[in-house]
């Protein structure tokens, strides 16, 4: 097995066993703890987790600008969106945002009291465990404030299609990465989604002062698509080739996805990859010519008009126009022809780009321009 474990096993302090489950802390019994509570054991894994894109999956400004143009469109995306931005929701139903616990996005103990996920026609959905056991991926796990049990799903890429995969009601697909996932072949190996986006690194399970733990946690920071280190790391470009003719030259760029065990990109259809390809002189460093390609998922809505907002992409697309990201160790081939060039020397560079243009207030766009790599060779005109 070359998945890594995801998701320590979560207990409260000793001193906050039962107020972890009372309307004090805007939980329902029987439902969900505050990471606060959390964090009185497992104080390495929640400052991780307390900077993750997990921790702010409801606040984060880009998602609140979105979910309030959603919310004009139709009410129905209180409960679309919700369920996975703020997914305690689908227990304790507070769609008002009324308990802290519950603006916490995905937070601890949402995760660790899950013990299934099934699968409804084209989309996921999560089975809890109800009672007062927290479930996680070590072996043998007790605690003196709560039931401990082994989940193998806790290891496995499943536990992550819940919210990241999506058909929505038009039979569109608009989230894919664990179906992307799926098809690749790190799936064949046996490489989970936890192998990259929750590698083991240096902390303890549970803080020394409360109970002997082995040294070494899953991140929980979960560096994806928002984390700029990790971007770079997906890809790799080329120049493969250089066919020159009389005051021209053909380029050939090949973009391969090395890094990424889904599609690149993924997620929200929003994002992009944006090859540019530059022609400059030798002598000046002054820009020639440039040619650009974008590998995205383009959405339209049922009368063909293209969207490009992430609150229309989720209510309102009626088909997938065309799809150029790129697969899982695919190479891509592009050909590139610059006219019109006079004898002299010039260089001829590639650059990949992560693009994500967001709304982070109303009016307020924006960008996430991310150079990932580039390639760059000589060329003599004669």
């Amino acid at each position: 097995m070359k998945s890594i474990a995801l998701l320590g096993v979560i207990c409260a302090s000793f001193a906050c066993a039962d107020p972890a489950f009372t309307q004090d802390s805007g939980v329902t019994k029987n439902l969900f703890a505050s990471s606060g509570v959390c964090k009185e054991c497992h104080a390495d894994i929640h400052s991780f987790w307390k900077n993750s894109m997990h921790a702010f999956s409801y606040s984060d400004p880009i998602f609140k600008t979105a979910y309030e143009k959603a919310m004009k469109i139709s009410q129905e995306a209180k409960a679309l969106c919700l369920q996975c931005h703020a997914p305690a929701t689908q227990l304790n139903r507070d769609y008002e945002m009324q308990y802290e616990v519950t603006r916490e996005g995905v937070t601890c103990d949402f995760c660790h009291v899950v013990i299934a996920v099934t699968r409804a026609s084209e989309n996921f959905a999560y089975k809890f465990n109800l009672d007062r056991t927290r479930v996680g991926p070590l072996r043998n796990a007790d605690s003196p404030i709560h039931a401990s049990a082994y989940s193998e799903l806790h290891t496995k890429s499943e536990i992550c299609a819940g919210c990241h995969e999506y058909t929505n009601p038009a039979g569109v697909r608009l989230l894919e990465t664990y179906s992307e996932w799926k098809q690749s072949p790190y799936a064949a190996e046996g490489v989970q989604c936890q192998g990259c986006h929750m590698p083991i690194g240096e902390g303890y399970v549970v803080r020394p002062g409360v109970r002997q733990s082995p040294k070494g946690i899953n991140l929980h920071n979960l560096q994806g698509g928002h984390s700029i280190d990790k971007v770079k790391m997906a890809a790799k470009v080329r120049i493969s080739d250089i066919q020159k003719f009389h005051e021209g030259a053909r380029i050939t760029v090949e973009v391969t996805n090395t890094g990424s065990g889904h599609r690149i990109p993924t997620g929200t259809p929003s994002r992009e990859l944006l090859l540019e390809i530059s022609l400059l002189s030798v002598s000046a460093n002054q820009l020639i010519q440039k040619k650009e390609l974008v590998f995205d998922k383009t959405l339209t809505d049922k009368h063909g008009r293209i969207l490009d907002g992430d609150a229309e992409i989720m209510l309102s697309a009626g088909r997938i126009l065309s799809d150029t990201r790129i697969w899982p160790r695919e190479t891509r081939t592009s050909q590139f022809t610059f006219v019109g060039l006079p004898s002299n020397l010039y260089r001829i560079r590639a650059k990949l780009y992560y693009n994500y243009i967001a709304e982070t207030s109303p009016g307020q766009v924006q960008q996430m321009l991310v150079e990932m790599v580039s390639d760059e060779k000589p060329i003599s005109i004669e």
